[in-house]
Formats: C-alpha cells, structure tokens, sequence
C-alpha cells in the first residue's frame, strides 16, 4: 500500500515524496519525514486526494487503511465524485468555463486522473 501511494505521489507530483543524498538519508527521511501534502505541490489537485494519500503513507501502519480494499474505496469515491460532477456539469469547455471556479478546479483535476486502471488490480 505505502509503495503504490508513494507511486501515484510521484505521478500526480513529479517529485518523489522524500528524497536524500544517499540511500542511508532516502531511509531516514522515509521514516522520520512527512511528506508535503499533494495540493500543496499541486494546488489544482484536492485536499482529499492528499488525504487520501497522506494516510496510506502514514508512518504508523495502525494509522493506514486496513488494506487495499479500503484504500481503492477511498480512490474510488473520488472518481465517483468527478462522474457526478461531469454528469452535472459536463465535462467540454464552455460548460467548464460557466461554472464556479471551485468546480472548474475540480472537474480540471479529476479529468487529469484516471482511476479506471483500479479495476485491473
């Protein structure tokens, strides 16, 4: 679970959510640091894909998902969130452009991730 979060931190990011000089300080800052939330790299991503995020990264294993099943759930919900909004309020430009600037982020977002590959796990 920590690997496949830390996966889609990079693919959402560019950047790895830790980092060091050597392999020794990689491990150090794995255990010790805490990643810098994703909409904050990101500010076009939202803050419950960072949560979602943070929390299969979680240094505490108590504190993750149970198990991949609530984690893809997790996923899950916020891809059934961005169907509602495309159903709602379309998904082509001019459609986009008339909306409030909070849905215009969140059907921009959403539109950039796919979570279809889920099915495949």
């Amino acid at each position: 679970m920590y690997s496949f979060a830390v996966s889609l931190y990079q693919i959402l990011t560019s950047i790895l959510p830790t980092n060091g000089q050597d392999i020794r300080q990689v491990i150090m800052n794995i255990l010790n640091e805490i990643p810098i939330p994703i909409n904050k790299i990101n500010s076009n991503l939202p803050e419950s894909l960072a949560h979602i995020l943070s929390k299969a990264m979680e240094k505490d294993k108590e504190k993750r998902y149970a198990n991949m099943e609530e984690f893809e759930a997790a996923l899950r919900e916020i891809s059934e969130y961005k169907n509602q909004l495309d159903q709602k309020f379309g998904t082509n430009d001019t459609t986009i452009e008339k909306t409030s600037k909070l849905k215009k982020k969140r059907v921009d977002v959403f539109s950039k991730v796919d979570l279809s590959w889920i099915d495949n796990i």
